[in-house]
């Protein structure tokens, strides 16, 4: 059967699960809430938010690459029609 320690007391050092705090003498000790357990919740928030905050930074990325190809794409089409038009005048006057 698998216990949550979800209590540790500094007193002893040790982990507690909700049957251990029952025959765990409290009285002297210092019984706290598991910090493991506090800093593991911690963690798994913080790592939900860095997913979010990625994927949120990926779907950036994605728009502004997507914009700069449109913007070079259109650059290009204006420079090689700049070009023909040049070419034409060059080609009319020779």
């Amino acid at each position: 059967k698998k216990f949550d320690f979800i209590y540790y007391c500094r007193t002893c050092s040790i982990s507690l699960c909700e049957q251990c705090l029952l025959l765990h003498p409290t009285n002297q000790h210092d019984i706290q809430k598991n910090q493991f357990e506090l800093i593991r919740s911690d963690l798994n928030d913080k790592i939900n938010q860095i997913d979010q905050i990625r994927s949120n930074a990926l779907a950036y990325l994605d728009n502004q690459l997507t914009s700069l190809q449109h913007d070079y794409d259109k650059a290009k089409t204006q420079i090689d029609q700049a070009h023909q038009q040049y070419q034409q005048v060059l080609n009319d006057v020779y």
